[in-house]
């Protein structure tokens, strides 16, 4: 939706977390419990936090998460069976919502998945695309690392680096990993069927925040540091910044 106000042009912005319940390595996963919330009900809160989203919404084809969905504060939508299955495309389950709602202009993907999901980096993206004009928003982590190929015959390339010409660190500072928090865009990219195309920015996630949980053993280790960083999370999210203060200059 858009809204003008004083000659002047309003993107509203939905939030939209996609949450089937046909997981495989962890059942069930967005309502896996850290720190006495699921990880769905977190992201639902950080999003009604951020106080930039005209709707929150859920997609899922779960019953359980549903209820949790509405527990949370959230719109639920339901997901198809078609768009829920494992071969299924998260661009498939954002087309069928964004074709149901029309209206929309603009969607900010969120990955519950994702814990140290912030307010604060949330807010960034956002002023990007009202204030600076992205037409596309992703989360990403810088990449120190060198990177190799592997090819059929087991043997391997290098991809961002010569090896007669092996790069310091801080020389390979400008390359960029997604992490999968969150994909903002503008709802015209769909019918290219992209989430990312236009002007395109990034915003940086620090490593220790960039833990996507896939698997138990992730699950493990997010109970695991946590404690360490969801209390200075929470402290982030209550503190409210201009957002011209905080990136005018980023």
């Amino acid at each position: 939706m858009i809204w003008i106000i004083d000659n002047f042009v309003y993107c509203k912005y939905t939030a939209l977390i996609l949450a089937r319940g046909g997981s495989k390595q962890i059942p069930k996963k967005n309502l896996a419990v850290v720190e006495k919330k699921t990880l769905l009900k977190r992201t639902i809160d950080v999003a009604k936090a951020a106080g930039i989203f005209e709707d929150v919404w859920v997609s899922t084809d779960n019953l359980d998460i549903y209820r949790e969905a509405e527990f949370a504060g959230a719109k639920v939508f339901g997901r198809s069976e078609k768009s829920s299955s494992d071969i299924a495309t998260s661009l498939e389950a954002v087309q069928e919502f964004s074709d149901f709602f029309s209206n929309l202009t603009a969607i900010a993907l969120l990955q519950c998945t994702s814990i140290f999901q912030s307010t604060f980096y949330l807010r960034k993206a956002h002023y990007m695309m009202e204030n600076l004009k992205y037409d596309s928003v992703f989360s990403a982590v810088r990449n120190f690392k060198l990177l190799w190929r592997r090819h059929l015959d087991k043997t391997y390339t290098p991809l961002n680096f010569n090896i007669k010409l092996r790069p310091r660190r801080q020389n390979i500072s400008n390359e960029f990993a997604e992490n999968g928090m969150f994909y903002w865009f503008r709802t015209k990219l769909l019918s290219s069927g992209i989430l990312q195309g236009g002007k395109i920015g990034l915003v940086e996630i620090p490593l220790e925040r960039s833990l996507e949980i896939d698997s138990y053993d992730n699950l493990k280790y997010a109970e695991f540091i946590a404690p360490k960083i969801i209390p200075f999370i929470e402290w982030e999210n209550s503190v409210c910044l201009p957002e011209e203060e905080q990136w005018h200059n980023s």
